[in-house]
């Protein structure tokens, strides 16, 4: 949808205005109406849940961002590399944090810098979007399909929060010394991934399980290792962390923790490379990234849950994001995006992107 200034609107009521009173005809009526457009325009242009109502025909997005400009573009995509529309957003720090977005079937949630709240909404079909007040400096975000689940991080605590986006309830648990980089909310519970101790020791890693009703810790497992663990998903009756800086004499190793909900159990499995970053459902496997915060990966890991027997592509390209949609999986070097589909994992389109020195924080899927 093509979005118009509002001076175009200014300019259009005056002429009509100016004619008007030229023939000395109702002079009045036409001040007020013409200040009612000046105000009704701005305020179209100036919110983005106005811009656009029609339902967006697409198969993914990317959100580019600013840390220090309130210039935020969401572009949209077909897999054939068509786009659909790039929307500007004025707003800054679009989920600049640990590239954690609360994603469900509808929307998608993520931390913003705004004078009008720290949780940002956009509506997947429409492309509208808000910002809800809560969550100060939230840097890891989960989304449901009834609440959002996000931390904000202090030197001293942690506070982890279940929030309604639609009824604006809020809950919230802190805990102490920790650097939350993970929130997941899988069946009956919470899985909170923190980097650090109780004392600020740098070096333990945490992982809570918190019930997702009262909300409160059922247990908090402690590993004396290294980790950064930045995605966590489930699958059946287990859930799987991705340790992204567990390493061993100066070289990373490919550590996923599993967790057997049944059984009460944790147990890590090696992989043969490290730097776990993004995990995603696919048919009875889980599509593990291996990316390096500063320089990305060119790995892909296939897992299997039920055999623990994994399968590995490498790319011909570095890559940093990515995102699955059906059969097919996004990502991006920041500077192009590649569409591959799955099955024969082979490339379907490669799309170059405009980012006017904006950041890529993240790629999600329509579905």
């Amino acid at each position: 949808m093509k979005i118009v200034s509002p001076a175009v609107y200014y300019c259009r009521a005056y002429l009509i205005m100016e004619q008007s009173m030229k023939k000395n005809l109702y002079k009045k009526y036409w001040i007020i109406a013409f200040i009612a457009v000046v105000v009704l325009a701005s305020y179209i242009y100036i919110r983005g849940d106005l811009k656009t109502k029609e339902s967006l025909e697409y198969d993914f997005g990317v959100v580019l961002t600013k840390a220090h400009e309130k210039d935020s573009v969401i572009s949209y995509y077909r897999k054939n590399g068509e786009l659909v529309l790039s929307q500007h957003i004025p707003l800054a720090w679009l989920g600049i944090s640990y590239g954690s977005f609360g994603d469900n079937s509808t929307n998608l949630y993520t931390k913003v810098d705004s004078e009008d709240g720290t949780i940002f909404e956009l509506d997947k079909d429409t492309g509208t979007y808000k910002v809800h007040e809560a969550g100060y400096n939230a840097m890891t975000v989960f989304a449901d399909a009834d609440y959002v689940y996000y931390a904000n991080n202090s030197s001293e605590e942690a506070t982890i929060y279940k929030y309604n986006p639609d009824t604006k309830e809020e809950r919230k648990l802190k805990i102490l010394g920790g650097l939350v980089t993970s929130v997941y909310a899988y069946k009956d519970n919470v899985y909170a991934a923190c980097f650090f101790d109780e004392q600020g020791t740098e070096g333990e890693s945490y992982i809570y399980i918190i019930d997702k009703d009262n909300f409160e810790v059922k247990r908090r497992e402690l590993d004396q290792t290294t980790r950064s663990i930045r995605r966590v998903i489930g699958m059946s009756d287990k859930v799987y962390f991705a340790n992204n800086m567990e390493y061993e004499q100066d070289e990373y190793r490919g550590v996923l923790t599993i967790y057997d909900i049944d059984n009460d159990v944790f147990e890590d499995h090696y992989l043969e490379y490290g730097n776990l970053y993004e995990m995603f459902a696919y048919n009875e496997e889980i599509i593990i990234t291996h990316v390096d915060m500063h320089s990305g990966g060119r790995h892909i890991t296939f897992f299997n849950p039920y055999s623990n027997e994994s399968r590995v592509i490498k790319l011909d390209h570095m890559f940093k994001k990515a995102a699955i949609n059906g059969q097919y999986f996004i990502v991006s070097d920041l500077q192009r995006i590649y569409v591959y589909r799955l099955k024969e994992f082979e490339l379907v389109s490669s799309i170059n992107i405009d980012n006017d020195q904006h950041y890529m924080t993240t790629i999600f899927s329509r579905q």
